[in-house]
């Protein structure tokens, strides 16, 4: 977290607002569901970037999907339950 608060390189707002137009315009809803490879979706309840019925709606598409919810979390998983993150990844992938 100190990493991110004191980052010599910041994203600027401007960046910002070009991400979020790109994931805006960016719909794959009608291909989702020919993902054929087993997929982990990790979603933070308390995330208002992502919201949960959006990994809800993966979950339920994508045929060998398996969906972890974390709880008091939002957006930024790998910094508010790094360890958690780190477990749920390792465990699917062995």
């Amino acid at each position: 977290m100190d990493e991110m608060l004191n980052n010599p390189h910041p994203q600027s707002i401007e960046a910002f607002k070009a991400q979020s137009a790109a994931c805006e315009s960016f719909d794959l809803r009608d291909k989702i569901s020919q993902i054929q490879k087993e997929t982990l979706i990790i979603a933070g309840r308390e995330d208002l970037l992502t919201r949960l019925h959006c990994s809800e709606f993966m979950h339920q598409k994508i045929p060998d999907s398996k969906l972890e919810i974390l709880e008091n979390c939002g957006h930024m998983f790998q910094l508010e339950h790094p360890k958690k993150l780190a477990k749920l990844i390792l465990d699917f992938l062995s």
